[in-house]
């Protein structure tokens, strides 16, 4: 009789998984865009119309490989926490008053119709529990939220944002070095004659997104939790803005101490493209700094005369038991079928309006 294998600790925020892939959930997220494609087909033309928005072809391939990755094949209806169930009702509201103001205003906005259709795809992801039984499926949805426009035109006042620190920054730079410059605006003009305007272009947006996308695929491919996550990604924008700092630094030293000419051309993009990739590699460092900060806690009970909640705390925010296969199989829940049997007539009621609500009100503003 083989000894039965004990749960150790795991590094953060991981959960082992099955690496096997379930339709279940990427199909209802495909259902959702299809319900609302007319404004959505309308807010992925304009994101695309935005270079720094074109990548997100790939943020939805892989929000749909990674929900089929993680989520469990069955969604689990029937048990769910008090919070759960006002988490879902106020996505709802949210999703079903995005949809209504689109379609009471005058220019029926795209952007309240993909607004609706995170809303609803969160909504539905609290459904589906990770194949372990650790979490939630929201986190694969997290990606949705970085291609969300801000209202108001609050890209462009990031782009301007990130052009006056990007200045102020190479130009405080250029003074420790002693190196002589005048500052204008967001144009640094050097002692050459030459010109450094940091337009759009070499503000940061791109590689701000873009780092943003790469934060999220990196937590999401290694199965972390969702606060860690979103850490991950705060961090990006870090090394994306430093980086960025660095290719306007390189640009004007090149100027300066060689004469060379980066301004324009295929070597300005060139420089561009080497300091994005070099912030991958040092997100990824950084993703090993804070793994070994946010390591899990040992939390076997047989260690300590009592429950240690801050342990407890500290794994439930960071660290995660990786559990064997006796204990994921008991955590995985029954067949949908089986589930929407065992409901009462009130809560399959509520389920079927809630879906028809949503369905009418989008095809409503669609028309």
């Amino acid at each position: 009789m083989s000894a039965k294998p004990s749960p150790s600790t795991s590094t953060v925020g991981r959960a082992e998984t099955d690496m096997g892939f379930s339709w279940s959930f990427p199909l209802v997220i495909a259902a959702v865009a299809v319900l609302l494609s007319p404004g959505l087909m309308e807010y992925f033309s304009q994101l695309w119309s935005k270079e720094y928005y074109q990548f997100f072809p790939f943020l939805l391939a892989s929000v749909i490989w990674f929900s089929g990755q993680r989520a469990a094949a069955n969604p689990n209806l029937t048990e769910a926490a008090s919070y759960q169930w006002w988490f879902r009702g106020a996505l709802f509201l949210a999703a079903e008053t995005a949809l209504l103001l689109s379609f009471m205003g005058s220019n029926r906005s795209p952007f309240l119709f993909f607004v609706a259709f995170v809303a609803i795809v969160f909504c539905v992801s609290d459904f589906w529990p990770h194949r372990s039984g650790l979490a939630s499926s929201l986190v694969c949805v997290l990606p949705l939220t970085i291609i969300i426009r801000p209202p108001f035109d609050g890209d462009q006042q990031l782009i301007q944002a990130l052009q006056i620190r990007t200045t102020t920054a190479v130009s405080l730079l250029l003074d420790s070095l002693q190196i002589a410059h005048i500052r204008v605006g967001n144009v640094l003009e050097m002692s050459s004659g030459t010109k450094l305007g940091v337009a759009e272009a070499c503000s940061g947006v791109q590689s701000f997104y873009a780092m943003l996308f790469i934060a999220a695929f990196i937590g999401l491919s290694r199965n972390y939790r969702l606060i860690y996550v979103v850490l991950l990604m705060s961090v990006g924008t870090f090394w994306a803005f430093a980086m960025n700092v660095c290719r306007v630094l390189v640009v004007a030293l090149a100027d300066v101490l060689a004469g060379v000419d980066l301004v324009t051309g295929w070597q300005h993009e060139l420089v561009g493209y080497v300091t994005m990739l070099l912030a991958i590699p040092m997100l990824l460092s950084t993703d090993r700094l804070l793994e070994f900060i946010f390591s899990g806690v040992p939390d076997d009970p047989a260690q300590y005369r009592q429950v240690n909640i801050f342990v407890l705390a500290w794994n439930h925010l960071f660290g995660s038991r990786r559990l064997d296969a006796e204990s994921s199989a008991q955590m995985t829940p029954p067949a949908f079928s089986e589930q929407w049997k065992s409901l009462g007539v009130g809560w399959r009621s509520m389920y079927v309006a809630a879906a028809l609500v949503i369905t009418s009100t989008a095809i409503a503003c669609s028309i």
